[in-house]
């Protein structure tokens, strides 16, 4: 059983109603991302979306992505499983910083993400992750890189993977609770008709795994 404690303060600037503070502030605010942000919350990983120290790429679907290779029964069946919705978020997100330039000198490479879902680097006419097409990238959130992609990286049924020892099939199970603690305050200026915020954030986060 392991316990963390991490006391953080973070000032940012949101302009036009994006937050980048967080990974957890920044799929909250950006509509476009706001059924990942249900795999988000449905995946019960809260606390690595609030760390804003770790450094990883995220390579996110938009909802127009999400919503052509899902079905609504689909997509509300995956949110109803914890583990599918942990395996789909994870799979799009792996350790280290990769910027687009990074990735694009990268043909051939292959990425092992959180979830163990492999993803191959294709560079041709375009760069690709797997049949994903890179849109846009290098969205900058604290010490993480977001890139924007075409379609999931995992197609309806491949999120959950089961490993098979010796002709047994086995489970591993972690449980982590949260306790998170955050004070705000928030002072907005209006500049040429443009709102920006400017926000300090302390949270206090407590993780415990066992």
């Amino acid at each position: 059983s392991t316990t963390t404690t991490t006391t953080t303060t973070t000032t940012t600037t949101t302009t036009e109603g994006i937050d980048t503070s967080s990974l957890s502030a920044y799929f909250g605010s950006d509509a476009q991302f706001s059924l990942f942000n249900d795999a988000i919350v449905a995946s019960g990983q809260a606390s690595f979306f609030l760390d804003v120290t770790a450094t990883s790429t995220l390579a996110v679907p938009t909802n127009d992505a999400i919503t052509s290779t899902y079905t609504t029964a689909e997509w509300n069946a995956l949110l109803s499983s914890q583990s599918s919705a942990f395996s789909f978020v994870f799979s799009h997100i792996w350790a280290g910083r990769d910027s687009i330039a990074t990735l694009s000198g990268s043909n051939g490479r292959v990425i092992t993400t959180f979830s163990d879902f492999l993803v191959t680097v294709t560079v041709t006419d375009n760069l690709f992750l797997n049949t994903a097409a890179v849109v846009d990238g290098n969205i900058a959130v604290n010490t993480n890189l977001i890139h924007i992609i075409s379609s999931p990286l995992v197609l309806p049924g491949d999120e959950v993977t089961t490993t098979t020892t010796q002709g047994e099939d086995t489970t591993t199970t972690t449980t982590t609770t949260t306790t998170t603690t955050t004070t705000t305050s928030t002072t907005t200026t209006t500049n040429e008709g443009v709102d920006s915020t400017t926000t300090t954030t302390t949270t206090t986060t407590t993780t415990t795994t066992t």
